[in-house]
């Protein structure tokens, strides 16, 4: 037999053609393995990276342009992923700002809005530097694509335009009633006594509801409490803004500046007694004490359309009424804003819009009797005790950096459409 022949028929060299294909094969389920779950790694660190940008960017949209807004996510973002290794991930065309129709899942581009923000991270195509591949290569696949989203929205949720909201304990006393739509929210607990009802669609709520504060008596004299219990916790950002709040009630083009205003330009009293005789409708008043002095609103007296910014004690006479008004005093004494019985805030007009009064304050604020609140707000860095009329709570925003102490006998509703001029900080979450 001659010798190409043997050569075919010889069997010695078969498992060395198996381990070429098993050796093959090996390669090709490490490439798999490798290649891909590097793939899922740059696509985790890209998605965590576009997240944070996106949340930087409706947080800053808030209080910043269109493109400083952009500056300021693609800062965070190239801080996790920088853009001397990674390319220009998030340039700015990949920062959309617009508008977000959470029931029609829809966002549509709006460079002047800044309620929402969508934020495309991309590694290869027109973004940033692809993500290599390793054994892939050996297959001409050199690189992968990777292209995620982040959409973001900010939203002032509705609980807390109607309702008692503080840091520290909200302690509710006895018989009072709790209309639909009213909440009662602390960052710590809620204590109450008995004899309270809640209509359905009433929140009260807490980190945890474990924690809340009532008498033996517990749900059996307090109606509708257990179904409306809620485990959340709200960051109270309005009250980290005083100062803005302050700065915008001069300023025309903030989203403070009350819209009964005619001027920005204010107008020092010079006599800390506040009158009908010496309030200037339409404008913003400014006063300045030294001490613990105090800016006096006489008895029976009513201020309308006007604002007043002070770092004096505000102190309020027996049936005092302020409508369409802002109050704010940077004195941080516990009873910055104060006053005697029937003090009224806002205009008994049925929750219609317009007539509401804002009460801000650095510090606290007491009213030991008959306070009537309607559709009008206090925001206090301090604590705030009062004792309301007994049907005088008619749309309420009152937000606390301390506690806030409440009332009894009193009728507690919301305004659903009267709350209009309130301060509020938005919130944010991610909507897709």
């Amino acid at each position: 037999m001659s010798g190409p022949r043997r050569l075919l028929r010889r069997e010695d060299g078969a498992a060395t053609v198996f381990a070429l294909f098993l050796f093959i094969l090996c390669l090709t389920v490490g490439a798999v393995a490798l290649d891909v779950s590097h793939a899922y790694a740059a696509r985790t660190r890209l998605q965590a990276a576009t997240d944070a940008t996106a949340h930087a960017a409706i947080v800053a949209r808030e209080y910043m342009t269109a493109d400083e807004a952009r500056a300021k996510a693609r800062a965070i973002g190239e801080g996790h992923l920088p853009a001397g290794r990674y390319g220009d991930i998030f340039a700015p065309q990949h920062v959309t700002f617009g508008t977000w129709d959470g029931d029609t899942r829809t966002f549509v581009p709006d460079e002047t809005a800044s309620g929402a923000v969508l934020v495309r991270g991309m590694r290869g195509l027109d973004g940033g530097t692809p993500a290599p591949t390793f054994l892939f290569k050996l297959v001409g696949i050199d690189w992968w694509d990777i292209v995620v989203e982040a959409l973001f929205e900010s939203y002032v949720p509705a609980c807390i335009q109607n309702g008692f909201f503080a840091e520290g304990e909200v302690d509710i006393q006895s018989n009072n009633t709790f209309r639909a739509g009213f909440c009662v929210h602390s960052n710590y607990r809620v204590s109450l006594n008995q004899n309270n009802v809640f209509e359905p669609g009433v929140i009260v709520s807490m980190p945890n509801v474990n924690d809340l504060d009532m008498p033996s008596s517990g749900f059996r004299k307090n109606d509708g409490l257990e179904e409306a219990l809620r485990d959340m916790e709200y960051p109270l950002r309005i009250l980290d803004r005083i100062d803005e709040i302050a700065a915008g009630l001069q300023d025309p083009d903030s989203a403070f500046y009350p819209s009964f205003l005619d001027s920005p330009t204010p107008i020092a009293l010079n006599n800390n007694r506040l009158t009908e005789a010496n309030w200037t409708e339409g404008a913003v008043h400014t006063a300045t004490c030294s001490g613990n002095q105090t800016v006096t609103i006489p008895n029976k007296t009513t201020l309308r359309r006007g604002v007043l910014i002070t770092d004096c004690r505000i102190v309020f006479g027996s049936n005092a009424t302020v409508e369409d008004v802002v109050m704010l005093t940077t004195s941080t004494h516990r009873n910055s804003v104060a006053g005697s019985s029937g003090v009224q805030f806002g205009a008994v007009d049925g929750c219609a819009p317009g007539g509401a009064a804002n009460i801000v304050t650095m510090g606290g604020v007491k009213f030991p009797a008959k306070l009537g609140l309607s559709g009008s707000q206090i925001i206090a860095r301090l604590d705030v005790t009062f004792a309301a009329q007994g049907d005088g709570v008619h749309g309420a925003s009152i937000i606390s950096g301390g506690t806030i102490s409440g009332t009894s006998n009193a009728d507690m509703g919301p305004c659903i459409d009267g709350m209009g001029e309130s301060f509020h900080a938005s919130q944010f979450r991610m909507a897709r």
